[in-house]
């Protein structure tokens, strides 16, 4: 977390101690960094590269009882930190003090808001011409997908590979046994329900995979058939209730794997992991959901029974229209879904008629959207520091 993202604190005292670095907050903040934790990641050229960031000395070979010998105040945030091993670097207390931060403040990501079909706004559509001129626009449209776990685009090219003018803004699609972009439309002799004229149930997609997919981008080229709106389902929104409302359904789909697998004559895909996962922290991390590729594990009859049950409860509230949001996309419309968060799915459509359904879709990683959401806001930050002098 960079400074300008934390409220005005003031560093009270920093002193050596047995254990490394007490350092006190005027808000009340205290916290020992441990000697080595520092001394791997002291600011200067004989540890860290300056153009990288990347670590210069082996910290696996530092003295395992290394010590913080001193510690002096140069200015208001400024910490001269003194080792045992005779090294000493100059910290920045605002730095030390973002290291505590948990992982998504750091990043400088916007707080998640929980919605259901209730929530009276969402993320608005952002034309595409304004994301491809301005960078506050693409970073304003990737915190949508933060926030609300999906996004609207507008304005793309109706055309095969249109969708491109937007995940090129992102950098690189994820290549899978699929390729890369993939049509989403009406097949009489359809290999997946995907390519059906049938409603989709609320879904992740692909949780099959062991690096699972971070985003799905849908394009619009033609949907003038009778039906085929797009639905979304906070899951985040959906687990916290399920926690709220049946504690132990909670935890039953918490704790029993579940095995994710698809195949056709090219692939085997398989992928173990509950439907619901929250990090050591309590937070939720992804809820993985496909009626179609979902085989629990053997396991006793109580503890399947238990799991059958809880797995109902879910579902319901997963389909349940108070917690669905419907939109119809128009050709050149563009949605980005979280897909460790949103599941979506479609309304059923007539098939071979006048009009006509055609969606192509892409993949993006988490890691390729964080890190341009990243570089997105270090050089906006960058630019208006620069203004202001």
């Amino acid at each position: 977390m960079s400074g300008d993202t934390l409220p005005p604190l003031a560093l009270v005292a920093a002193e050596a101690t047995a254990e490394g670095l007490a350092v006190a907050w005027d808000d009340g903040r205290h916290f020992v960094f441990h000697p080595l934790w520092l001394r791997e990641r002291a600011p200067d050229g004989q540890t860290l590269d300056p153009r990288t960031g990347q670590r210069l000395l082996e910290a696996a070979f530092l003295p395992i009882d290394l010590a913080v010998t001193d510690a002096e105040r140069s200015g208001d945030d400024r910490l001269q930190i003194a080792f045992s091993d005779g090294h000493v670097a100059a910290f920045d207390a605002w730095t030390l003090r973002g290291a505590l931060a948990p992982a998504d403040d750091a990043a400088g990501d916007p707080a998640p808001r929980q919605w259901d079909a209730a929530t009276p706004d969402g993320p608005p559509r952002r034309p595409l011409d304004r994301l491809a001129a301005n960078p506050a626009d693409l970073l304003a449209l990737l915190d949508d997908v933060a926030v609300w776990g999906y996004g609207l685009v507008t304005g793309a090219p109706a055309e095969k590979n249109g969708i491109r003018a937007f995940t090129d803004l992102i950098g690189s699609i994820r290549l899978t046994n699929w390729g890369g972009v993939e049509d989403v439309k009406y097949a009489a002799d359809a290999f997946d329900l995907t390519l059906t004229n049938r409603a989709l149930e609320p879904h992740v997609d692909n949780p099959y995979r062991l690096a699972p997919i971070g985003y799905v981008v849908l394009h619009c080229l033609e949907n003038s058939a009778p039906g085929g709106d797009s639905t979304v389902v906070d899951g985040f929104a959906v687990a916290d209730r399920l926690a709220r409302e049946d504690p132990d359904a909670h935890r039953a789909l918490s704790e029993q794997p579940v095995l994710f697998r698809y195949q056709d004559d090219d692939a085997v895909l398989e992928n173990v992991r509950p439907l619901i996962d929250r990090g050591p922290d309590g937070r939720l991390r992804s809820i993985a959901w496909s009626n179609r590729t979902e085989f629990v594990a053997p396991a006793s009859p109580a503890a399947l029974q238990r799991y059958y049950a809880a797995r109902q409860r879910f579902a319901r509230l997963l389909y349940d229209d108070a917690m669905t949001v419907t939109f119809k996309l128009a050709p050149g419309d563009i949605a980005v879904f979280d897909n460790f968060r949103v599941l979506h799915g479609r309304r059923a459509f007539e098939a071979g008629g006048a009009g006509r359904r055609h969606l192509r879709q892409a993949y993006l990683d988490r890691d390729m959207v964080a890190s341009r959401r990243a570089v997105l806001r270090r050089r906006l930050a960058t630019a208006t520091a620069a203004a202001a002098n």
